[in-house]
């Protein structure tokens, strides 16, 4: 029995050294510039014309803007700039459907926002809109297949990362809202991204991020909700340096790098791993840290600019 065990525990381990090097020979790759060129002009998420409503399209189209609506109450007449939309401007275009009188997208490696497969996600976005706004009528003059390029009074593509947007007054402090999702666990510097949205917006703006603090890609496979907290800082950097993998800050540094700025935050639907980790298992640093902080796996912050 323990012999079998310990065949078990020698080959788990054997496996999990494996992952790392796969990792570490993407992450590698992805420092290429011509494998990052074609890596980037592939779309990271698929949609089916033949069913557009599906799932993907409320987490990518939906999602963000629903959460808006519950927590601000109305977009009517808001400029809105989102952090790191991804492969198209599908939240931002149903923010536009929800009100907002103009959509600023801020991306280091903005997608291919006109090409047919965004419009497949712009035609979805319309097509799942009465179930999910019943009570919002689609705006007539907005028409997914000419979005965004139909538009440009309304759509601002700004094609620069939060780091270089903080402090450098590159992007006018003129918007009502704020807002990513899913984008502040991967950023290279938090207190960067938490000057880019104070900075952005007037006086009595808000900021609303949702930010996941759970483990991402293939790490869920091992059965630990924490195992990616217990890789040495110097191994994780091999493995995500070119790719964007989590940057690990825990919910209370965001917090604090958020209020830092001079922002007034609440936090809404925090969720909690329902298991505390084994300290053991963590790096020490992480040992150090309030624990429903390391256990926290997912939160939204609402930070309000004082002013007007």
């Amino acid at each position: 029995m323990q012999a079998s065990e310990s065949s078990g525990s020698a080959l788990r381990r054997l496996l999990f050294t494996r992952q790392i090097a796969v990792e570490i020979a993407k992450n590698l790759a992805m420092g290429s510039d011509t494998i990052r060129d074609w890596r980037l002009r592939r779309p990271r998420t698929t949609i089916s014309d033949a069913d557009p409503a599906k799932d993907i399209v409320e987490r990518y189209g939906l999602a963000l803007p629903r959460k808006m609506l519950a927590m601000l109450g109305s977009l009517e007449g808001k400029a809105v700039a989102e952090i790191g939309p991804g492969d198209t401007l599908a939240a931002g275009f149903a923010m536009l459907a929800a009100g907002a009188s103009r959509y600023t997208c801020l991306d280091r490696f903005p997608g291919d926002y006109g090409s047919a497969y965004a419009k497949g996600f712009y035609r979805g976005v319309k097509a799942a809109w009465p179930q999910a706004f019943p009570d919002r009528p689609w705006p007539q003059w907005l028409d997914p297949d000419r979005f965004p390029e139909a538009y440009p009074d309304r759509v601002n593509v700004v094609k620069v990362g939060v780091e270089a947007t903080a402090g450098s007054q590159s992007v006018a402090a003129d918007h009502d809202v704020v807002c990513s999702y899913a984008v502040g666990e991967h950023v290279q510097d938090v207190k960067a991204f938490a000057r880019t949205s104070f900075e952005v917006l007037r006086p009595g703006g808000v900021a609303l991020h949702v930010v996941d603090f759970s483990q991402h890609f293939d790490w869920s496979r091992w059965g630990d909700a924490f195992l990616y907290l217990s890789i040495s800082d110097r191994v994780w950097k091999w493995m995500g340096s070119n790719r964007g993998l989590p940057n690990r800050v825990r919910f209370h540094e965001f917090l604090a790098a958020l209020e830092s700025t001079g922002f007034v935050v609440e936090t809404h639907g925090r969720r909690l791993a329902d298991s505390p980790p084994a300290p053991q298992r963590l790096l020490p640093r992480f040992r150090a840290m309030p624990l429903d902080s390391v256990r926290t796996l997912d939160a939204t912050f609402v930070c309000r600019r004082p002013g007007a």
